[in-house]
């Protein structure tokens, strides 16, 4: 063939290829985009739908529950919240015209857990909340204080912005399971990597609503929520979050998170390790940012405490202004041929500025010296690398150890509270001295069957340097059964973490179902954490997750056990058949608990074979 007619032709092919292809390419893009549309419109339709219902429920329950209500918990909530709503923290409700100012209000959340650790009141009474916990709680108060006329005395009408407040962390607990659940189940069938297809879309939509409508229709919750009243469900969204954050790579936020929840509620804590653990073997970025995240909010948060005066203030104002120079001057000065000079005396204004702490702190400490040259060492790092390399994708994390920095050893340099520390989290460990609370656990079998008693002997092994010459107690005992419990979920964390295996869903589930079936002290509303965080199992297979109903109903029946204890009257029958008598007379649940328990904890342990279905590719 003559080579400019080949040329012609093959141009001409060439020429109808390329349309057909765009053309095809722009067709694939609109149907995808059509059909994302449909499913957006069809996921909306069926939440809002799930609202009215699930809000229908709610109504009813808080109607029904009327003479089941627990007061106790709302008194106790109003009183501590009122205290911080008065001029001098009275003791007692005050009318309208004499709520504090918002100074007041903020002199008095200051002063609170101060007060409280040297002039604590009867155990009864005894000041539990976390600092977040106690802050709404105050504002709450307030809003009650300026809405009643004098006189009134407190109703359940008042308690209405809690209750909305409960509807909006189920609902952010549900909307985060959704997205952690179809996550987790696009991962674990490897859609990541392939073109969307409505067909392969439908699984995971279906799983994650499923996860979201455990959590919005749970019969523990609404009764938790609704029926008691109780605010145990504020800080479970954090966590949930948490977890999806984490899943993406985002480790700062994800700590961030996690402190959030607890200083809304303590017994976060008790099963984070698991998580912590998966963090620390990802890697030393991910490691790093957590703990940042953790150090930062919590900072912030209680820097009200830490930061006492207004010198310790000034030191973190100091702190900001010189690392917000220091990255300035790293940046512009760098290839400056008089780099040198400038970064010299940069560093030498930055040792003055950041020094003065240690020139007027008395007494003087070489721990000051050290927490000074640590400021100015991290403080100075934008101005010792850049001429190097960037801090590039540190440069966040650096932002955040400044902040940590000038939190965290403000409070060492000039002594800052940490009074919420002891009361918000140490004093509950050891408030109520008791085996269980009406809660289905091992404990309670452990006092009903044979009479065990919390500070009993377990182990008779004496141990005088440790605090027990007479042997270990069941309270310690049990503490450090869960302990290694916990450390064998934290392991299976690290170890399906790094495979990226959706059985880390499980790892970080488990400790939230153990610790309420092997430690002592349990209230019985204390298994919900586990009934909600359970419907995030589904992200692994649906058979795990529907262990959530089992969890829920458990749940439950702990809850309306108690409640039916309180006005045995009103449904005697459903007070018989719960059980009749403290702690209870089915506490054989409790051996069911432990199980679905170690049953996470057995699946989080197995390993996936490559290319099968629970690891992600």
């Amino acid at each position: 063939m003559n080579p400019p007619v080949a040329a012609e032709i093959l141009a001409e092919k060439s020429s109808t290829i390329v349309p057909d292809y765009a053309l095809a390419t722009a067709t694939k893009r609109r149907q995808t985009l059509l059909w994302r549309s449909v499913f957006f419109l069809v996921i909306l339709l069926i939440a809002w739908g799930a609202y009215v219902e699930g809000m229908k429920l709610r109504q009813w329950t808080w109607q029904q529950c009327e003479s089941l209500r627990w007061p106790a918990d709302r008194d106790n909530a109003f009183y501590w919240g009122s205290r911080l709503n008065v001029p001098a923290l009275l003791n007692k409700p005050v009318p309208r015209q004499t709520v504090a100012t918002w100074s007041d209000f903020r002199d008095n959340y200051r002063a609170t857990y101060d007060i409280e650790r040297i002039y604590h009141t009867e155990v009864v009474d005894r000041l539990d909340y976390t600092p977040l916990r106690l802050l709404v709680a105050g504002l709450w108060a307030r809003y009650v204080l300026w809405n009643r006329t004098a006189g009134n005395d407190l109703n359940w009408n008042d308690v209405s912005p809690l209750l909305w407040l409960n509807v909006f962390c189920t609902l952010a607990a549900a909307a985060g399971a959704f997205f952690v659940v179809h996550l987790w189940t696009r991962r674990r069938l490897n859609l990541e990597s392939l073109e969307f297809t409505p067909k392969r879309e439908i699984r995971p939509l279906v799983y994650a609503l499923i996860a979201a409508a455990l959590i919005w229709f749970n019969p523990a919750v609404i009764v938790d929520t609704h029926g008691w009243p109780q605010w145990d469900v504020w800080n479970a969204p954090f966590f949930v979050w948490a977890i999806y954050c984490a899943s993406i790579g985002a480790w700062f936020i994800a700590g961030g998170l996690i402190v959030i929840g607890a200083m809304l509620k303590g017994q976060l804590l008790l099963g984070v390790g698991a998580f912590a653990l998966w963090a620390l073997v990802a890697g030393i970025r991910p490691a790093i940012r957590l703990i940042l995240g953790v150090f930062t909010f919590a900072g912030i948060i209680t820097s009200i405490w830490i930061l006492p005066n207004e010198r310790a203030w000034m030191w973190m104002a100091t702190v900001i202004l010189t690392a917000t120079f220091s990255a300035i001057a790293g940046r512009r000065w760098l290839g400056d041929s008089n780099r040198s000079l400038r970064l010299d005396l940069a560093l030498a204004i930055f040792t003055l500025a950041i020094g003065w702490p240690v020139l007027i702190a008395h007494p003087w400490r070489w721990g000051n010296l050290l927490v000074v040259s640590a400021a100015w060492l991290a403080i100075c790092l934008p101005m010792l690398i850049t001429w190097k390399r960037p801090l590039g994708k540190w440069m966040t994390s650096w932002i955040a150890l400044v902040l940590c920095v000038g939190l965290w050893g403000g409070s060492f340099l000039f002594y800052g509270s940490f009074a919420w520390w002891e009361i918000g989290f140490q004093n509950p460990t050891d408030h109520f001295q008791v085996m269980s609370y009406s809660a289905s656990s091992i404990p309670t079998i452990m006092q009903t069957h044979w009479g065990w008693q919390l500070h009993d002997i377990l182990f008779n092994i004496s141990l005088p340097k440790l605090g027990f010459p007479d042997g270990l107690t069941v309270q310690w005992g049990m503490r450090l059964i869960y302990g290694a419990l916990l450390l064998l979920c934290g392991i299976a964390a690290a170890i399906q973490g790094r495979r990226r295996s959706a059985r880390v869903l499980l790892a970080v589930i488990a400790p939230y179902i153990l610790f309420y079936a092997v430690l002592p002290q349990m209230q019985e509303r204390y298994l919900l954490w586990g009934a909600i965080f359970s419907a995030l199992a589904i992200g692994f297979s649906i058979d795990m997750g529907l262990l959530c109903v089992v969890i829920s109903f458990i749940c439950f029946v702990d809850i309306l056990r108690k409640m039916c204890w309180l006005n045995q009257s009103y449904a005697p029958l459903l007070y018989r058949t719960l059980g009749p008598t403290e702690p209870g007379n089915i506490p054989e649940l409790g051996w069911v608990v432990l199980l679905v328990g170690l049953i996470y904890l057995y699946m989080a342990w197995k390993i996936d074979r490559p290319g099968s279905v629970g690891l992600a590719h």
